[in-house]
């Protein structure tokens, strides 16, 4: 038996996979079973930094680090994460450029993420926040728009695809998820990371509804993050758009981002209403909620901004922040 706390990023899904060689999906799913059920997990997507796990008869002990070894890990010899691919980690991000963020992030798809019956499901991890800010009190969930597989055929959903480059919306739709989720937890908000295929995003809203709200869900909030295309080759359609299902309070939550959004000085196309499942089931459980189209990918000027540019990434992520509370 094999001891290992939890740490920021984590999941069960990519703990398995670091500590265990040569697991099919569904074997992978029966040892993530097999851990919650020794580790007293009632529900496996649901871990919380610092929890620790039992894991039986690890393969691949040297990926195994726990708090019983960190003290004797120097600079020279870091602990080889446990996190999947893309986490959410300063050790990733620290002084790269968007761009450099998401060539990195688009060349490693995110394995999916399964239930214990073997059924894809949203990427759910949970980020509690140790500061107090303009935040405090609240819930967000940050949904990194698409990068998911579908439950009917399997098929992985990049989003819209920039011709010329190539870059896809699910790798840049996380770069900026990855950023907020920090500038949240730097103002006293707790995270609710998700991403997944539209498919399994209305669960994951309702599961967060039921884990983290109050009694009317007044201290939770639903952000999604996305990049317009227009299916053409280049568009003069420009600026950040906000949708919203159809309640009046959504709509209010989605013309304040928007108006910090104009304070500081970013071009604000529009806010709108939209059909859109995530938004829908967000409002049928009270919470208000937004969906950010950040730019088209097939518009040279949003397409270097949200690309090239650190000081548009760093400009729209505050004054999301700033539209929260």
């Amino acid at each position: 038996m094999g001891e290992y706390t939890v740490q920021s990023g984590d999941s069960l899904w990519a703990i398995v996979k670091n500590n265990y060689s040569g697991l099919s999906n569904a074997q992978i799913a029966d040892k993530i079973n097999e851990i919650a059920t020794l580790s007293n997990i009632s529900d496996p997507n649901k871990i919380s930094v610092g929890l620790k796990l039992i894991l039986p008869e690890v393969t691949n002990e040297n990926t195994l680090v726990s708090t019983d070894l960190e003290e004797d890990i120097t600079e020279e010899e870091p602990a080889v994460s446990n996190n999947t691919k893309q986490d959410i980690t300063a050790q990733n991000k620290t002084g790269k450029s968007p761009k450099a963020r998401i060539e990195e992030i688009q060349d490693k798809k995110p394995e999916p993420v399964l239930d214990k019956d073997g059924n894809v499901v949203a990427n759910i991890r949970y980020f509690e926040s140790d500061k107090t800010g303009s935040l405090t009190g609240l819930t967000i969930m940050v949904n990194s728009g698409h990068g998911g597989q579908s439950t009917s055929d399997g098929i992985f959903d990049p989003g819209a695809v920039e011709n010329k480059s190539g870059y896809e919306e699910w790798a840049i739709n996380y770069a900026y998820a990855e950023e907020l989720v920090e500038k949240i937890l730097n103002e006293g908000g707790n995270v609710v990371f998700a991403q997944g295929h539209k498919e399994t995003m209305a669960n994951a809203v309702i599961d967060f509804a039921n884990t983290y709200g109050n009694a009317d869900n007044s201290n939770l909030r639903v952000v999604s993050l996305h990049c317009d295309a227009t299916g053409e080759k280049s568009t003069t359609a420009s600026g950040v758009t906000y949708y919203y299902y159809e309640s009046e309070e959504s709509g209010k939550f989605a013309n304040n981002l928007a108006s910090a959004a104009q304070k500081e000085g970013l071009n604000v196309r529009n806010t709108s209403q939209l059909e859109n499942k995530l938004c829908r089931v967000a409002e049928e459980q009270n919470i208000n909620s937004v969906l950010i189209e950040m730019g088209f990918l097939n518009n040279t000027d949003d397409l270097h901004n949200i690309i090239e540019d650190g000081d548009f990434q760093d400009t729209l992520l505050n004054s999301i922040v700033k539209g929260l509370g």
